[in-house]
């Protein structure tokens, strides 16, 4: 909508050619994404056959793939939004994601009896996801992901007065934590 709807959205699909697409993206500054989206439609195009060839395949500027770095929080931010969370439902979702390195649907499938205190480890065993309005218990997302994890002092200082039974997130689905 942003990039490719104001250049090519009234154009028809034959007459994009490379030398037009390079202007595109020499006058634009198109972001990498925006040129993907393109890349691809055009090339979808070309295999279901409504142009003869791929306008793609000879452009010269065409930007890198770039690279897609999130912000990482420092141990004080975290402690922060940990605190920050304390008394919500979510709050032992997010302090197992940040002390223990979980995936959101792994820690949203943790129960209470998946921590062993005495020993100090947690059962990572299982991930929940969310399919059609649905929750589906999933084995983890590779072999290597069903583990056992030492349970770290962060965790035990934040988790343990506030153990129950259940789930860690009580009755929230995952996309609500």
């Amino acid at each position: 909508r942003n990039w490719i709807e104001p250049a090519f959205g009234n154009v028809e699909l034959c007459d994009i050619t490379p030398r037009k697409l390079d202007q595109w993206l020499y006058d634009s500054e198109v972001t990498p994404g925006a040129w993907r989206v393109c890349k691809a439609m055009l090339r979808c195009a070309f295999k279901y056959e409504l142009i003869d060839t791929d306008p793609t395949a000879r452009v010269l500027n065409a930007p890198g793939k770039g690279t897609s770095t999130r912000p990482t929080l420092t141990r004080d931010e975290m402690v922060t939004m940990m605190d920050g969370l304390k008394d919500t439902p979510v709050y032992s979702a997010v302090v197992c994601s940040c002390t223990l390195g979980l995936r959101r649907e792994e820690s949203c499938a943790l129960t209470w009896e998946d921590f062993n205190w005495e020993v100090g480890t947690v059962k990572i065993e299982r991930g929940i996801q969310f399919i059609n309005g649905q929750e589906v218990i999933v084995a983890p997302k590779t072999k290597l992901s069903k583990r056992v994890l030492p349970i770290p002092e962060e965790t035990v200082v934040r988790l343990y007065p506030i153990r129950k039974t259940g789930r860690i997130t009580g009755t929230l689905n995952v996309h609500q934590v």
